[in-house]
Protein backbone atom coordinates (compact mmCIF):
# COMPACT_ATOMS: atom_id res chain seq x y z
CA UNK A 1 0.00 0.00 0.00
CA UNK A 2 1.63 3.22 -1.14
CA UNK A 3 -0.36 6.42 -0.69
CA UNK A 4 1.37 8.79 -3.06
CA UNK A 5 -0.03 12.27 -2.71
CA UNK A 6 -2.17 14.38 -0.41
CA UNK A 7 -3.86 17.73 -0.94
CA UNK A 8 -5.98 19.71 1.52
CA UNK A 9 -9.29 20.62 -0.15
CA UNK A 10 -11.49 21.85 2.68
CA UNK A 11 -11.90 22.03 6.40
CA UNK A 12 -11.41 18.53 7.77
CA UNK A 13 -11.42 16.99 4.28
CA UNK A 14 -8.43 15.93 2.19
CA UNK A 15 -7.87 14.41 -1.22
CA UNK A 16 -5.27 11.67 -1.52
CA UNK A 17 -4.07 9.28 -4.18
CA UNK A 18 -3.85 5.77 -2.74
CA UNK A 19 -2.01 3.08 -4.67
CA UNK A 20 -2.54 -0.49 -3.44
CA UNK A 21 -0.25 -1.91 -6.16
CA UNK A 22 -3.13 -3.27 -8.22
CA UNK A 23 -4.50 -2.34 -11.62
CA UNK A 24 -6.13 0.85 -10.26
CA UNK A 25 -5.26 3.83 -8.11
CA UNK A 26 -7.85 5.62 -6.01
CA UNK A 27 -8.30 9.36 -5.67
CA UNK A 28 -10.13 9.62 -2.41
CA UNK A 29 -11.57 12.37 -0.24
CA UNK A 30 -11.59 11.40 3.40
CA UNK A 31 -12.40 12.83 6.79
CA UNK A 32 -12.45 11.58 10.34
CA UNK A 33 -16.08 11.05 11.33
CA UNK A 34 -16.62 10.11 14.97
CA UNK A 35 -12.90 9.37 15.18
CA UNK A 36 -12.91 6.90 12.27
CA UNK A 37 -11.67 7.39 8.71
CA UNK A 38 -14.56 7.71 6.26
CA UNK A 39 -14.66 8.10 2.47
CA UNK A 40 -16.53 11.16 1.19
CA UNK A 41 -15.57 10.84 -2.48
CA UNK A 42 -13.82 8.23 -4.60
CA UNK A 43 -12.43 8.16 -8.15
CA UNK A 44 -11.01 4.95 -9.67
CA UNK A 45 -8.35 5.31 -12.35
CA UNK A 46 -5.95 2.95 -14.12
CA UNK A 47 -2.53 2.67 -12.50
CA UNK A 48 0.08 4.12 -14.83
CA UNK A 49 3.81 4.54 -15.02
CA UNK A 50 5.34 8.01 -14.92
CA UNK A 51 5.23 8.14 -18.74
CA UNK A 52 1.46 7.51 -18.74
CA UNK A 53 1.56 3.90 -19.95
CA UNK A 54 -0.38 1.23 -18.06
CA UNK A 55 1.65 -0.22 -15.21
CA UNK A 56 2.93 -3.81 -15.07
CA UNK A 57 2.36 -4.46 -18.78
CA UNK A 58 -1.39 -4.45 -18.27
CA UNK A 59 -3.75 -4.05 -21.19
CA UNK A 60 -6.82 -1.84 -21.42
CA UNK A 61 -8.93 -4.97 -20.83
CA UNK A 62 -7.15 -5.42 -17.47
CA UNK A 63 -8.20 -2.00 -16.20
CA UNK A 64 -11.81 -1.82 -17.39
CA UNK A 65 -14.03 -0.93 -14.45
CA UNK A 66 -16.75 -3.55 -14.08
CA UNK A 67 -19.38 -4.28 -11.47
CA UNK A 68 -16.95 -6.74 -9.88
CA UNK A 69 -14.23 -4.07 -9.84
CA UNK A 70 -16.53 -1.71 -7.96
CA UNK A 71 -17.65 -4.40 -5.51
CA UNK A 72 -14.03 -5.30 -4.82
CA UNK A 73 -12.88 -1.81 -3.85
CA UNK A 74 -11.47 -2.01 -0.29
CA UNK A 75 -13.06 1.26 0.87
CA UNK A 76 -12.11 0.97 4.55
CA UNK A 77 -8.53 0.06 3.65
CA UNK A 78 -8.28 3.02 1.26
CA UNK A 79 -9.67 5.44 3.86
CA UNK A 80 -7.32 4.15 6.55
CA UNK A 81 -4.32 4.41 4.18
CA UNK A 82 -5.18 8.00 3.30
CA UNK A 83 -5.69 9.07 6.91
CA UNK A 84 -2.55 7.22 8.00
CA UNK A 85 -0.50 8.88 5.26
CA UNK A 86 -1.58 12.29 6.50
CA UNK A 87 -1.27 11.39 10.16
CA UNK A 88 2.42 10.61 9.96
CA UNK A 89 3.92 8.64 12.80
CA UNK A 90 1.36 8.74 15.60
CA UNK A 91 3.43 6.61 17.97
CA UNK A 92 6.46 8.88 17.40
CA UNK A 93 4.36 11.94 18.17
CA UNK A 94 2.94 10.29 21.29
CA UNK A 95 6.44 9.31 22.38
CA UNK A 96 7.57 12.95 22.05
CA UNK A 97 4.56 14.17 24.05
CA UNK A 98 4.94 11.45 26.66
CA UNK A 99 4.41 12.51 30.23
CA UNK A 100 4.09 10.40 33.33
CA UNK A 101 0.52 10.21 34.60
CA UNK A 102 -0.56 12.73 37.21
CA UNK A 103 -0.49 11.33 40.73
CA UNK A 104 -3.94 10.13 41.72
CA UNK A 105 -5.79 10.50 44.95
CA UNK A 106 -7.96 7.94 46.64
CA UNK A 107 -10.71 8.37 44.02
CA UNK A 108 -8.51 7.74 40.96
CA UNK A 109 -8.19 9.82 37.81
CA UNK A 110 -10.54 12.58 36.72
CA UNK A 111 -13.06 12.45 33.88
CA UNK A 112 -10.74 14.76 31.95
CA UNK A 113 -8.01 12.10 32.07
CA UNK A 114 -10.32 9.44 30.62
CA UNK A 115 -11.47 11.87 27.92
CA UNK A 116 -7.79 12.30 26.98
CA UNK A 117 -7.41 8.51 26.88
CA UNK A 118 -10.42 8.33 24.54
CA UNK A 119 -8.90 10.98 22.26
CA UNK A 120 -5.62 9.04 22.01
CA UNK A 121 -7.68 5.93 21.15
CA UNK A 122 -9.53 7.77 18.36
CA UNK A 123 -6.21 9.00 16.94
CA UNK A 124 -4.75 5.50 17.13
CA UNK A 125 -7.74 3.93 15.38
CA UNK A 126 -7.59 6.55 12.63
CA UNK A 127 -3.87 5.93 12.13
CA UNK A 128 -4.28 2.12 12.32
CA UNK A 129 -2.05 1.95 15.40
CA UNK A 130 -2.72 -0.47 18.28
CA UNK A 131 -4.68 1.50 20.89
CA UNK A 132 -3.08 -0.16 23.88
CA UNK A 133 0.37 0.72 22.55
CA UNK A 134 -0.70 4.32 21.88
CA UNK A 135 -1.99 4.80 25.44
CA UNK A 136 1.12 3.12 26.84
CA UNK A 137 3.39 5.43 24.80
CA UNK A 138 1.47 8.60 25.66
CA UNK A 139 1.70 8.23 29.42
CA UNK A 140 4.68 5.90 29.87
CA UNK A 141 2.64 3.26 31.66
CA UNK A 142 2.50 -0.53 31.71
CA UNK A 143 0.21 -2.60 29.49
CA UNK A 144 -1.83 -3.46 32.59
CA UNK A 145 -2.37 0.23 33.40
CA UNK A 146 -3.22 1.04 29.77
CA UNK A 147 -5.82 -1.74 29.79
CA UNK A 148 -7.35 -0.44 33.05
CA UNK A 149 -7.60 3.06 31.59
CA UNK A 150 -9.15 1.78 28.37
CA UNK A 151 -11.72 -0.16 30.36
CA UNK A 152 -12.49 2.85 32.58
CA UNK A 153 -12.81 5.23 29.58
CA UNK A 154 -15.27 2.79 27.99
CA UNK A 155 -17.26 2.38 31.24
CA UNK A 156 -17.54 6.15 31.56
CA UNK A 157 -18.95 6.38 28.06
CA UNK A 158 -16.01 8.11 26.38
CA UNK A 159 -15.36 5.12 24.13
CA UNK A 160 -17.98 3.14 22.27
CA UNK A 161 -17.82 0.14 19.97
CA UNK A 162 -15.07 -2.33 19.37
CA UNK A 163 -11.47 -1.28 19.92
CA UNK A 164 -10.44 -3.27 16.85
CA UNK A 165 -6.75 -2.37 17.10
CA UNK A 166 -6.44 -3.00 20.82
CA UNK A 167 -3.28 -5.14 20.53
CA UNK A 168 0.27 -3.99 20.77
CA UNK A 169 2.02 -5.71 23.64
CA UNK A 170 5.50 -4.56 24.35
CA UNK A 171 7.47 -1.59 23.00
Amino acid sequence: MVPTRARRIGVGMDEDVVDLNGPHVYKVRTALVDGRPQVLGLCVEPATNSDGTLRDERTVADVVITRETLRGIPVARIAAAAIKMRGGDLLGALREAATPPEPVGRRGHTDEHYQQVAEVVRQALAADVPVRKAVKQRWIVSVHTADKWLKQAKQRGYLTGDLRRRGGHGG
